[in-house]
């Protein structure tokens, strides 16, 4: 069960115990709950994701891909996205992880 999707703002912190707009975007194949928990003593955006033991040759068909949509949203004279990125000790132990922050325009019609 997912907790409550709140209000879509940034920066996210998460002291709203809700989301705060985030959700899985439609077409991810990881859906599990999206939860709001502790992570090195700041409230963070949480979910559970272990890949298939035989990986498709599409890297994105088993990745976890969240949406974010907040009317108004522009990039202005901002020049970089941060955010921090917890694993649980313990609970990845072998491989490698790739993040990638994509986003489209509409006025253009393409991914960035």
């Amino acid at each position: 069960m997912h907790d409550p999707l709140g209000t879509a703002v940034l920066p996210s912190d998460y002291q709203d115990e809700t989301r705060q707009g985030w959700t899985w975007s439609a077409d991810s194949e990881v859906k599990t709950a999206l939860t709001i928990e502790d992570a090195n003593g700041s409230s963070a955006l949480s979910f559970a994701f272990a890949y298939p033991d035989v990986k498709p040759s599409d890297n994105w068909a088993s990745a976890p891909r969240l949406d974010f949509w907040m009317d108004g949203l522009v990039r202005g004279n901002n020049d970089y996205v941060a955010f921090d990125f917890y694993i649980a000790p313990d609970s990845a132990t072998t491989g490698a992880i790739s993040i990638s922050g994509v986003f489209q325009s509409p006025s253009v019609g393409y991914w960035a």
